[in-house]
């Protein structure tokens, strides 16, 4: 049986990965905090809830990069915070 997720769950997972974001670019004591040092932490988030719960907490995959993993949605979704006000400036592609 092949399922599915729905909108709702789409929704649900993008809102839990832009308050992830939101959470880390407020309280990051950084001020070299960007999209690489970003991608790190929701790597190490996702993974210390995965051992804890048997599943990430975006329901992202992450793809291996040069210099560390990378979420598969990571720039989309910055690119959903931009249109939506949650950023300000544009997200810039980042040399993994």
């Amino acid at each position: 049986m092949v399922t599915t997720r729905t909108t709702k769950q789409v929704q649900n997972a993008d809102a839990k990965y832009i308050n992830d974001i939101l959470y880390f670019s407020a309280n990051a004591n950084n001020k070299w905090f960007g999209t690489k040092k970003c991608a790190k932490m929701l790597y190490e988030l996702d993974f210390d809830v995965y051992e804890e719960q048997g599943q990430s907490l975006t329901g992202d995959t992450y793809v291996k990069e040069k210099y560390g993993p990378l979420p598969k949605r990571f720039y989309d979704i910055l690119r959903k915070m931009k249109d939506e006000g949650y950023l300000m400036y544009e997200p810039k592609a980042i040399d993994f």
